[in-house]
């Protein structure tokens, strides 16, 4: 299924055709042939990145972000029965954390994104909402649906 990918080329002056990018081809509207070579290795550092990352992850934090990794692709977030980090918990957590960090004047913009998609996990999932469901939150946002 193809994806596409904006990559924006010399002058930005004038706004090209997004660049379609399928698993055996690169098409580049308007650049240099050269340019898609120097395009692949670019994006192949983001996956080399991404692979270390996440090696490093595993490494030093065994377990938890592979773990989640797999049950938010693999769909686990909305198969079962009994979470295993409830939703309304984490969020509990969460303003918990929220309010310490603004006692002392601090500002956790992230952990108030995730807070905000914890409730959507909570309004479709119920009591069965889990952490993992983050994912399908945030695939709603994007306009798809929340489960895999």
């Amino acid at each position: 299924m193809p994806q596409l990918a904006w990559i924006g080329l010399g002058n930005m002056g004038r706004v090209h055709p997004p660049t379609q990018i399928t698993r055996k081809q690169l098409t580049i509207h308007r650049a240099w042939p050269a340019k898609a070579s120097q395009l692949k290795v670019l994006g192949n550092t983001f996956v080399i990145g991404m692979t270390r990352c996440t090696g490093s992850f595993e490494a030093v934090f065994p377990g938890p972000y592979v773990a989640y990794s797999a049950r938010m692709r693999g769909g686990d977030y909305h198969r079962r029965r009994e979470p295993l980090f409830g939703a309304g918990l984490v969020g509990k957590d969460a303003r918990h954390a929220l309010e310490m960090a603004r006692s002392v004047g601090a500002d956790m913009k992230g952990l108030v994104l995730a807070d905000e998609y914890l409730a959507t996990v909570q309004e479709v999932m119920g009591q069965r909402g889990d952490l993992a469901g983050i994912y399908g939150a945030v695939k709603m946002e994007g306009g798809l649906e929340f489960e895999n």
